[in-house]
């Protein structure tokens, strides 16, 4: 399994029993109205120390607002920021024309839960002029390399907008 996150520790306060897949290459848990979610932290390349998020439901289906998932996120990204190095990467998926409302929960989340022990920066990429994809970092306000990640970040938006 991932070394960046500790399963135990996560179980301790999520109210979904996480697990390992199969493959050990992702985490899971299974909601009381049976969605089955399934998490993935992908090593980014292009910043160090960086992890692309991925969440998603495995089924594609949908279910009225239950508070224990988002819960449940907040105890695996917890375990996540153990590591003061760790920085959480996002891109709001645009397949299905949602990614601005998948912007707004996660920003939700992060001013209701995080925003006082970490440090978050988005962007938005425009392509074409018809689409946009909204991407976030996340970090610990501790994090050494902070405002280098910052910068790099920006340029980052400079050389991918069109």
């Amino acid at each position: 399994m991932y070394p960046i996150i500790n399963l135990d520790d996560i179980n301790l306060s999520a109210p979904y029993f996480v697990y390992a897949s199969s493959d050990n290459k992702s985490i899971k848990f299974t909601t009381d109205n049976t969605l089955h979610y399934t998490v993935s932290f992908i090593e980014d390349y292009n910043f160090p120390g960086a992890y692309q998020f991925f969440l998603y439901e495995d089924d594609k289906r949908k279910s009225s607002y239950d508070e224990k998932i988002s819960l449940t996120i907040l105890s695996i990204l917890r375990s996540f920021f153990t590591d003061k190095n760790n920085v959480l990467l996002f891109i709001c998926d645009a397949q299905d024309d949602r990614q601005c409302g998948r912007n707004l929960l996660f920003s939700k989340w992060y001013h209701i839960y995080g925003s006082k022990a970490y440090h978050k920066e988005d962007l938005v990429i425009n392509v074409g002029g018809t689409c946009s994809y909204y991407a976030s970092f996340i970090c610990r306000k501790d994090h050494p390399s902070l405002k280098i990640m910052q910068e790099t970040f920006i340029d980052f938006q400079k050389k991918n907008s069109k």
